[in-house]
C-alpha cells in the first residue's frame, strides 16, 4: 500500500464507518420498537388461537396498574383483566375462537413509550363474529415491551 498516505486512510475509515453504522445499530435493536411490538401482537393472536389466555396475558404488564376499558367498563390491574377475559372468552381455544389483527399503526411517543391503534376481528367458536378499533398505551420493560392500556371498542369501523 505503498503511495497512500494516513489521511486517505482515515478517509476511508470515515467512508466505511458510515456505510456500516446504521446496520450496528439496527443489529442491536432487532428492527426496532415497531417490529417488536408488531411481534408481540403476533404472538398475542398466535397464543388466543390456540386458546392460551395466560401466554396471551404476556402481552399486558403484570402490574395493578395496567388497565383495560371497553364498553363503557372500565378494569384497573393485571389479574382483574386477566379474570374479565377468562369470564367473557374462557380459557380454551374451543371457547375463545380465532382472533386477527389488521391496520395496525405503531407510533413511538418516547424511548420507552408508544402507542398502537389497530382493527381486531374475533370469530366465535359458534361461527358470531366480533370486530372493533382499538388503542394500545406500550412501555418498554426489560422483558419487552408490554401493554399497559388497552381500549377497545367493539362494532366500530376505520374512518376511511
Amino acid at each position: 500500500m505503498k503511495g497512500i498516505g494516513v489521511k486517505t486512510v482515515l478517509i476511508m475509515f470515515f467512508v466505511t464507518f458510515i456505510a456500516v453504522a446504521p446496520t450496528l445499530s439496527k443489529s442491536k435493536d432487532s428492527g426496532g420498537p415497531k417490529a417488536a411490538i408488531n411481534q408481540l401482537l403476533v404472538m398475542q393472536a398466535e397464543a388466543w388461537n390456540r386458546g392460551d389466555l395466560t401466554a396471551f396475558m404476556t402481552g399486558y404488564l403484570d402490574s395493578p396498574d395496567t388497565s383495560y376499558t371497553s364498553g363503557g367498563a372500565e378494569v384497573w390491574g393485571y389479574e382483574a383483566i386477566h379474570a374479565r377475559y377468562a369470564k367473557a372468552y374462557g380459557t380454551n381455544s374451543s371457547a375463545m375462537g380465532k382472533l386477527k389483527f389488521s391496520n395496525l399503526r405503531i407510533v413511538e411517543v418516547g424511548k420507552d413509550s408508544a402507542f398502537c391503534v389497530g382493527q381486531f376481528f374475533l370469530e366465535k367458536p359458534d361461527a358470531s363474529k366480533t370486530d372493533g378499533v382499538f388503542s394500545l398505551v406500550l412501555k418498554k420493560t426489560p422483558s419487552g415491551w408490554k401493554i399497559i392500556h388497552d381500549h377497545t371498542t367493539a362494532g366500530i369501523k376505520k374512518a376511511e
